[in-house]
């Protein structure tokens, strides 16, 4: 979804591809591997549209403003995963998920979906929102000289380092 004059960061056939497509380094690809053929991604590619919002640095008003604008195309109770592909505005992040799943206010009632803002659309930034939404946690890194914990420290996960889709540790 575009904002203002801001356009989303992939368009939809863009976006189709990165989140459902099966060949390697998508979202897809990325899952399907890391989990033994346990989890894999189908859904639907809608919009865009333009969303007119007075405070776009908030996600929960895009959310808001992206949920009612998609209301008329799709029946959200048949999903549990909700991905914005959005253009950053005040963030200073490349993307933000739920922690799980969250309650979303739609014409089709209340539904428990998880949802993630991706201000850039690449699989590093996809997959870790993603993981997010799965209920994944940052991958750090310990300092052993001095005991210290560094967020995203893991270079080696999808869920540390900014950047990097290698495949997700053993804790994940």
């Amino acid at each position: 979804a575009s904002i203002g004059s801001r356009q989303p960061p992939a368009d939809v056939e863009t976006a189709r591809d990165m989140v459902f497509g099966e060949h390697y380094g998508t979202a897809n690809d990325f899952y399907v591997k890391n989990s033994f053929n346990q989890v894999s991604l189908t859904g639907k590619v809608v919009g865009p549209y333009n969303l007119e919002i007075k405070t776009p640095c908030y996600a929960s008003d895009v959310q808001t403003a992206a949920i009612k604008s998609a209301d008329k195309d799709v029946y959200f109770p048949d999903y549990t995963r909700i991905i914005l592909d959005v253009p950053g505005t005040c963030d200073t992040y490349a993307g933000r998920g739920t922690y799980g799943k969250i309650k979303v206010i739609t014409a089709d009632g209340e539904v428990r979906a998880s949802v993630s803002w991706d201000y850039v659309f690449n699989l590093p930034i996809v997959g870790h929102e993603l993981g997010h939404n799965f209920g994944m946690e940052h991958a750090n890194s310990l300092d052993c000289l001095y005991c210290n914990s560094f967020e995203y420290g893991d270079n080696f996960d999808i869920m540390g380092a900014y950047g990097n889709s290698r495949h997700l540790n053993a804790p994940h």
